[in-house]
């Protein structure tokens, strides 16, 4: 091997060790302090509220310097969108990721299962529950658009999974969408409601499942 091949593949060398530490390659490790961020923010954001939190704090809790939480992050505000949209996605999960075995009365097992997903994803921790139906809807001056937009996608989301119902029923797409918008407005104010009670006035999480799904059948399947 030649000296400037020496060079070389020394530089290759030094290159990588630079994309790595401790066995772990830069993105690892960004992804890293990303995870630690929004587990720090669930919990700052969850118990202490958006108002009364801090960028200082959340970089204390995550072990994150300032300098890398403006790495990741444009502001507190984004931060708290990337929590949404982590909730988000874990709902949609909840949603979507229902098996249910055939047999009678499959329609209301399957609403019951779905509903249980996601009502045991917004209310088993009471800090998501926080975030997802009282902190993220009320931070900046669009957020009455905003709760509307994410209304509007939970009940397209409903659509999908009951349209051969519906339209079974003879309701046309725009009732469609009418039916599951007020669906999801009215299950938003139940679970509003559930959290905000003292826990020893409320009723179990299994109630709440039960009535949430029943009010599933009535108003989007009318029977």
């Amino acid at each position: 091997m030649g000296e400037a091949e020496i060079r070389e593949d020394s530089r290759r060398v030094q290159r990588q060790g630079a994309r790595l530490r401790k066995g772990r390659t830069l993105a690892e490790r960004r992804q890293e302090r990303r995870d630690a961020l929004l587990d720090a923010a669930i919990e700052v954001f969850g118990t202490k509220g958006y108002a009364s939190s801090s960028i200082e704090e959340i970089c204390r809790k995550a072990y994150v310097s300032s300098r890398d939480f403006y790495a990741e992050f444009a502001n507190r505000e984004a931060l708290l969108r990337a929590v949404g949209l982590q909730i988000t996605e874990r709902v949609y999960a909840a949603l979507t990721d229902v098996e249910v075995e055939p047999g009678p009365d499959l329609l209301r097992r399957r609403t019951w299962a779905r509903v249980a997903g996601l009502v045991h994803v917004l209310v088993d921790d009471p800090r998501v529950a926080r975030i997802a139906i009282v902190e993220s809807v009320g931070i900046s001056a669009d957020h009455e658009a905003r709760r509307l937009s994410a209304h509007h996608l939970y009940a397209d989301w409903i659509c999908t999974y009951v349209r051969d119902e519906l339209e079974s029923k003879g309701l046309d797409e725009r009732r469609q969408q009418a039916f599951s918008l007020a669906l999801v407005g009215a299950v938003n104010e139940l679970i509003v409601d559930w959290i905000l009670q003292p826990p020893e006035q409320r009723c179990s999480v299994d109630e709440l499942v039960d009535v949430i799904a029943e009010l599933a059948m009535v108003v989007l399947l009318r029977v």
